[in-house]
């Protein structure tokens, strides 16, 4: 790793602000490997209701692949296009007034996206009486950071100051460290290509930066508030909560956005057909462990080591600290009681009982009381629409994420980015509502179930399943990263997370054409 000076915050978001296109970015976009269109996210290759290699096109702009749809006659690809409406239409949203239902990292990242592309008048009801700010150590992956830069640059400078690079290799092993598959990183070969690299932080200490700044720029936000009911008509939207002394108030404005979990009450109201999440059959118990008790130069930058039926994997934190995890497959009302003490010697005793390498031994009973959590792992049928009327869902509402490819919040950042760009550039609400779908339902529904995928194979349960997903791994990372091959010439296997165009040169909004060259 290298010891120069790592530029601060404001230095790297002011980077990308100035909508400069380094050459050296320019032919490392022209050498990228696409597997997925970059505007909706079909898969590009062979495979049953696949878009073939010769149907796809490559912008002549941005150098970036989409399938022949969204590529115009003149060589620039609808997201360009896209981009400098929204630049042209700068401050002109389609709606004055929106409602958010939920301070998650979805709920405020969204109202961020709006109130800085134009919406006037933006209000956050939350049920609990304070802002809950729970939860361990997350990924922040480079198309996350490249959506907080979108969204408001000053909550990426933040984001970047304090949260830890993810700059160094990791790997998926077994419990007694055979390596399987060792990665170096998509988020590593992104920054190669121009892009802001990934980050590690705690989530609470993320959803906290974005509350500030929502605070900072005048959001009105009203907690203890419970939503019991949702009216909309051709104009309005009208939300009915409950306080906690029994109150009912009503809040009416022209938009509603439902970033209220994966129980959410509106996605109950408008979507009723949806089934309930199912859980899994496996839980987490997650929590962070400081670094004065022990070496964590003496660690990766991440792994996840794997045994039958359960894993325990770690990532560095931002904070100096390390993020740490347990999976284990079980009831999924066991432990359910169990108080924070008590689920740390549970750790404690999976690591050692499971015959866990010392340093995951270490790991857990280093691990913090305070921030120590126990969930079950539930999946949530993707939609196949977000939007009713003036009413849509996001995040975790519209499409949970199980935590196994670490894109539970960049699909949240990613939606908020992207909602608040289609409400500049759709001629009506309806117009730009179905573009917002067209963006990223097909996106959060492939992250999604390919999350669900690694989450049954990761958790497998008996020696031939076992032994199928060892082989299958380690079969993967000897084809994928080979001795002496440029890293930009290898077909990463989760390129399709980070080849979707979301953030252009210039920053939207900030110039009258964002189409470089014009």
């Amino acid at each position: 790793m290298s010891n120069s000076p790592r530029p601060n915050g404001a230095e790297i978001a002011a980077t990308y602000m100035e909508g400069a296109v380094p050459e050296s970015i320019k032919c490392t976009l022209q050498r990228k490997l696409f597997s997925h269109c970059s505007y909706c996210s079909c898969p590009i290759g062979k495979g049953p209701g696949w878009i073939s290699k010769d149907a796809a096109k490559r912008c002549n702009t941005c150098g970036w692949v989409y399938c022949s749809d969204h590529v115009k006659d003149e060589g620039h690809c609808e997201a360009c296009l896209d981009t400098a409406k929204a630049a042209d239409h700068a401050g002109i949203s389609l709606i004055k007034s929106a409602i958010v239902v939920g301070t998650g990292m979805g709920g405020l990242a969204a109202t961020l996206a709006m109130k800085n592309r134009g919406v006037r008048e933006v209000t956050i009801l939350e049920r609990t009486d304070v802002l809950r700010t729970s939860g361990g150590p997350i990924l922040v992956q480079t198309n996350a950071t490249r959506a907080l830069l979108d969204i408001d640059p000053k909550v990426m400078e933040k984001v970047f100051d304090t949260a830890g690079p993810l700059d160094d290799d990791g790997a998926f092993k077994t419990i007694d460290e055979k390596a399987l598959f060792a990665s170096k990183l998509s988020t590593k070969i992104e920054s190669r290509r121009g892009n802001p690299e990934g980050r590690s932080i705690v989530r609470g200490n993320l959803q906290q930066i974005l509350y500030n700044r929502c605070v900072e720029v005048g959001i009105k936000v009203h907690f203890g508030m419970k939503v019991v009911d949702v009216e909309q008509d051709a104009d309005r939207v009208t939300v009915t909560a409950e306080a906690y002394d029994r109150e009912k108030r009503s809040f009416t404005a022209d938009f509603l956005v439902a970033s209220d979990g994966i129980w959410s009450r509106v996605r109950q109201v408008f979507f009723p057909d949806v089934p309930a999440p199912v859980y899994q059959g496996y839980q987490m118990i997650i929590s962070r462990a400081p670094t004065d008790k022990f070496d964590q130069m003496e660690m990766d930058c991440w792994g996840e080591l794997w045994g039958k039926a359960h894993r325990f994997g770690f990532f560095r934190c931002g904070d100096g600290g390390t993020g740490i995890y347990y999976a284990r497959t079980c009831e999924e009302d066991l432990d359910k009681d169990k108080t924070q003490k008590e689920l740390k010697q549970i750790l404690i005793d999976a690591a050692t009982e499971n015959r866990y390498d010392e340093k995951v031994v270490k790991l857990a009973k280093a691990a913090e009381i305070s921030r120590l959590y126990r969930f079950p792992i539930r999946h949530l049928q993707p939609l196949s629409h977000h939007a009713c009327g003036r009413v849509v869902l996001l995040g975790d509402a519209a499409n949970a994420m199980q935590p196994n490819l670490g894109q539970g919040g960049g699909m949240a950042l990613e939606s908020a980015s992207i909602l608040s760009q289609c409400l500049l550039i759709g001629e009506t609400l309806s117009k730009g509502l179905e573009k917002y779908e067209t963006r990223h339902i097909g996106r959060t529904s492939i992250v999604a179930n390919e999350s669900k995928t690694n989450g049954d194979l990761f958790q497998a349960s008996n020696a031939f399943t076992v032994l199928l997903r060892n082989s299958l791994f380690s079969y993967l990372g000897k084809q994928t990263y080979k001795e002496g091959v440029d890293e930009l010439e290898i077909p990463d296997p989760f390129a399709y997370l980070f080849s979707y165009r979301l953030l252009s040169w210039p920053h939207p909004g900030k110039r009258s054409s964002c189409l470089p060259g014009d």
